[in-house]
């Protein structure tokens, strides 16, 4: 079986194909198209588990390009969120019944004053989703689907963070509908990557397109652990845009619960990353000095119109593409411009080191990336860090989500007097011999529920044995001074990783 893993970054597109452990690669530059460009150059996909990474959610939400979205909220009385969108009427209570309706008239006003985007959410919405669907349907008269996300959709507890991840989901999920629509003019079947380390069916992608935000930098760091093995360590992963920083601790990457981004609270789970605007193709600034953020299209040495960090390197004795090139445009600015080049890679060298002793002196680095083997030994020397350039480091991202697990993520809410159970906002009954359950018996429900829902969308059974618990909550229900049932919340995940399938 072959293993396709594609990340499409800020400046290239990375396309790895590793067969019975034999990996080849290739970069193209990025543009419309470039991604089905990769996908053909890898072979026939439809044979192939292929797994896609993609920086497109996080960097329009960077550029302001998520459109303006219309936020209707079903609090439920007493409850005032107008500083998320409009209230309106519609309430479901803790357990999932219907306490008030929507009033139809009142959402068709609402939908009348169209933005770009909507969003639609209902407190206890994941343990009924009844009326937002009820919403939904009248708002596809007014919206394309690619428009409109849901708050059912988010699993986990919060309101505020259901509403701020539900808005943003909006804004981004045109695009990843894009997107795939693109591929699956390609292959008809595949799976996106996620920010918190696994990959997901792209048709369930579709339903949380903000959970692809940090996949770049987690498919980096998955790649440098499947390339060195390092449990370890510091992964600096130095791009043509960015350079991102990932911490390895046991051999996976640092997770963080409950992400905020862009001022808005979120229930997105993703890895502890941070970046600069620091790569191969950041614009100099002669006049002062000063290496990015701003980015003007390629390098000199690729027939670009202006000086990078990359033909810095080419006048420091490199050969990055024409090298020449590199020298001839700064013999134009300076007589002593390999004096100057070793001056300003000192001071990106210097900004990458200042912030990899955020999380304190890290005692290795293991670099990754289109220049991670140039600038590798002189981040080690001046953080005194032992440093790694494995193999493939400039493919580190695509080799990291073609070797990556599926990791599905459930979340079950059990009522024993009510005799249901929500599993991911579906609502089913539960069988009478399961109305008196201790604790370990929910969370063992859990995890068969999401083991075998993982082996459905593909995963191999040796990849779904580890399952990290991640909430749990359990309490009585009391009628008469009579205890007459029992509610759980219970969130499980399978554990990110390398898949057991892909040979090392």
């Amino acid at each position: 079986m072959k293993f396709i893993g594609i990340d499409v970054g800020g400046t290239n597109t990375d396309a790895v194909k590793i067969e019975d452990g034999i990996i080849s690669y290739f970069k193209i530059p990025n543009e419309w198209g470039s991604i089905i460009e990769a996908l053909r150059n890898m072979g026939d996909a439809e044979t192939s588990r292929t797994v896609v990474s993609s920086s497109l959610p996080l960097n329009l939400l960077h550029e302001g390009k998520g459109g303006d979205t219309k936020t209707l909220i079903m609090a439920g009385p007493g409850l005032n969120f107008s500083s998320f969108g409009t209230d309106i009427k519609g309430c479901v209570n803790h357990r999932g019944d219907i306490v008030e309706d929507i009033v139809v008239g009142e959402v068709i006003k609402e939908l009348s004053n169209k933005k770009d985007n909507i969003a639609i959410v209902g407190k206890f919405s994941n343990r009924n989703p009844l009326l937002e669907e009820k919403i939904l349907g009248i708002a596809l008269d007014y919206y394309d689907a690619t428009k409109i996300a849901v708050g059912s959709d988010i699993q986990g507890l919060s309101f505020p963070r259901r509403i701020g991840t539900t808005i943003l989901n909006a804004k981004v999920k045109k695009s990843v509908e894009n997107l795939t629509t693109a591929i699956e003019n390609y292959s008809s079947s595949f799976y996106y990557f996620k920010g918190d380390g696994g990959i997901i069916p792209h048709n369930l992608a579709m339903k949380k397109p903000l959970d692809l935000v940090n996949s770049s930098p987690a498919t980096a760091a998955l790649g440098a652990y499947y390339l060195t093995k390092e449990k370890n360590g510091l992964v600096i992963d130095i791009g043509g845009t960015t350079t991102d920083f990932v911490e390895l601790v046991g051999g996976r990457p640092k997770l963080m619960n409950n992400i905020v981004l862009f001022g808005y609270k979120t229930l997105v789970r993703s890895i502890d990353t941070w970046a600069i605007p620091i790569g191969g193709d950041s614009y100099i600034d002669f006049r002062s000095k000063s290496i990015g953020p701003e980015r003007r299209g390629n390098a000199v040495a690729f027939n670009g119109e202006y000086i990078t960090l990359t033909d810095l390197l080419n006048c420091m004795g490199e050969k990055i593409g024409d090298y020449n090139r590199s020298i001839s445009v700064m013999k134009t600015i300076s007589k002593n411009y390999r004096s100057l080049a070793e001056s300003l890679v000192d001071k990106a060298v210097s900004l990458i080191c200042k912030e990899s002793c955020k999380l304190g002196n890290p005692s290795t680095v293991i670099c990754t990336g289109y220049l991670g083997k140039y600038l590798a030994p002189m981040i080690g020397e001046r953080l005194g860090s032992n440093y790694i350039v494995p193999k493939f480091a400039e493919v580190a991202n695509a080799i990291g989500a073609a070797v990556s697990r599926v990791s599905l993520m459930l979340y079950q809410r059990i009522d024993t007097e009510r005799g249901r159970v929500v599993w991911n906002g579906t609502v089913e009954k539960i069988k009478d011999d399961a109305r008196s359950l201790s604790p370990e018996e929910i969370i063992d429900i859990a995890k068969d529920k999401v083991r075998s829902l993982a082996m459905r969308y593909g995963a191999a059974e040796e990849d779904v044995k580890d399952v990290d618990l991640l909430y749990f909550n359990a309490y009585d229900v009391i009628r008469g001074w009579y205890r007459s049932g029992q509610i759980s919340d219970c969130v499980v995940q399978i554990t990110p990783g390398i898949s057991s399938e892909v040979v090392s």
